[in-house]
């Protein structure tokens, strides 16, 4: 993969969480009502999937790329690298948001640890999980790209509502930075919830899902596509002809 080709990913990554965030700041800053903020995020996250289809596999939250790494369908090396632009994503929106609001956001989240926050964050990002593998595991051919987008965004939003409950419902650790929203319950319940949604996908509905094009270690583009062994034996004795 070329440096050019890595830099729109690790780019798309940081402008989407970016995007994200301000929207789900503007929303619940003016209304101070879940259901708005998780209709701006659906929004957001259908519009992302739709600009850039299966080019790029755009993640926004945190808690999806850890989820995703738990079930080995990113390297440590790209999933870190993921995380540290959508952190970064979270704290420029929150400076931005100020700027735009002029105003100084209120920290609405304690340090302690509130298990009702916890839980409704990881059912939330449970339900958003499960809704976000079912849609990247399907080529644009069996499922339309409007389609999976709406998918996605219903996902997303039904997952906020739940997580509203309980708390602000934000599912989304980068974005709860930028609401200065951050503590342990927002972070390990998303967290804990995308990790038992797409391994749980993969354990009950489909064993090896596809989420499309992934950053690797070596610049390559990770294929999901299961190659079989006489193909893979075919590749090498024409190699070796040529050599």
């Amino acid at each position: 993969m070329s440096p050019r080709k890595i830099t729109n990913i690790l780019l798309t990554e940081f402008v989407g969480t970016f995007v994200l965030a301000l929207a789900f700041m503007s929303m619940l800053v003016r209304t101070n009502f879940s259901f708005f903020s998780a209709l701006a995020a659906a929004l957001v996250y259908g519009l992302f999937i739709v600009v850039f289809g299966s080019k790029i596999v755009a993640h926004l939250n945190p808690a999806v790329t850890i989820g995703l790494w738990t079930a080995r369908k990113i390297n440590t090396i790209s999933a870190f690298l993921y995380v540290v632009l959508q952190v970064a994503a979270g704290y420029s929106a929150l400076r931005v948001g100020q700027y735009f609001l002029n105003t100084t956001l209120a920290k609405t989240a304690t340090g302690g640890f509130d298990y009702r926050v916890m839980i409704a964050e990881g059912l939330g990002a449970l339900v958003f999980s499960l809704a976000l593998a079912a849609a990247l595991n399907h080529s644009d051919r069996e499922l339309p790209l409007s389609e999976k987008a709406m998918l996605v965004g219903f996902g997303l939003f039904v997952g906020v509502v739940v997580a509203s409950l309980a708390g602000t419902g934000i599912i989304n650790p980068a974005v709860a930075i930028s609401l200065k929203s951050f503590s342990w319950a927002y972070v390990l319940g998303p967290i804990v919830g995308a990790i038992v949604g797409f391994n749980l996908y993969e354990t009950l509905l489909v064993k090896n899902f596809k989420v499309g094009n992934l950053l690797t270690t070596d610049g390559t583009v990770f294929s999901t596509k299961p190659v079989s062994t006489k193909s893979a034996a075919k590749k090498v004795a024409s190699k070796t002809k040529k050599k």
